[in-house]
């Protein structure tokens, strides 16, 4: 009789068990922060520009993708692609239309003066016209990518970047001090290969 009981009460621990783990399973799906979605499309287009050798869509985001060309991208250049993608949207990386190439049908190299990218003086981050602010014609100002591209090159390349006292945005090169920066600021530099100073609300 004791054994029975035993049996019994070991199964109903069993059950509750299994109950609780399925039940956290559903309740985890229902509030997951990490879910990744995934969605195929056929012949999207994709803008990229390649720096240091690696290729980076033209979006807010500058994501780094594989493209699986037959010809090589040169460096410094801007490529529009006509392509069969899987968007991923969310997971762990909190991806925003993340592009994963599986095929690319058509490849054209294109001026970036015609991807409609913003004004230094309108947007601060991802890739900018530098217009008549300062020396260079693009801006290049990603978390892990900083850089001033001109006629085709990257000119500049940068390693980090701070705020001033005064709030400016400063790219700059490892060994560069504050005092140089704010030096060179002052006799009306703004752009130059140890650093490029970001517009301020005052310049608009």
């Amino acid at each position: 009789m004791k054994k029975k009981r035993m049996l019994v009460c070991s199964a109903l621990v069993l059950l509750g068990m299994l109950g609780c783990h399925s039940s956290g399973q559903g309740q985890g799906e229902e509030v997951s922060t990490d879910q990744l979605y995934k969605e195929n499309r056929v012949d999207e287009v994709i803008q990229v520009f390649v720096y240091k050798g690696e290729a980076y869509t033209t979006d807010e985001y500058c994501y780094e993708v594989d493209v699986p060309s037959n010809e090589p991208l040169e460096e410094a250049h801007f490529y529009r692609l006509v392509a069969d993608v899987t968007l991923l949207n969310g997971g762990v990386a909190g991806y925003v239309n993340y592009p994963e190439i599986r095929s690319v049908s058509e490849c054209t190299e294109v001026s970036p003066f015609e991807l409609g990218f913003p004004s230094i003086m309108e947007q601060k981050y991802g890739l900018c016209l530098i217009g008549d602010y300062a020396e260079g014609d693009i801006l290049l100002n990603d978390i892990w990518r900083m850089a001033v591209w001109k006629d085709g090159e990257w000119i500049y390349h940068y390693d980090r970047s701070m705020k001033l006292a005064d709030g400016r945005q400063i790219c700059y090169q490892d060994g560069v001090s504050e005092a140089e920066i704010q030096e060179g600021i002052q006799n009306g530099v703004l752009s130059c290969a140890e650093y490029f100073a970001l517009p301020q609300e005052t310049d608009r």
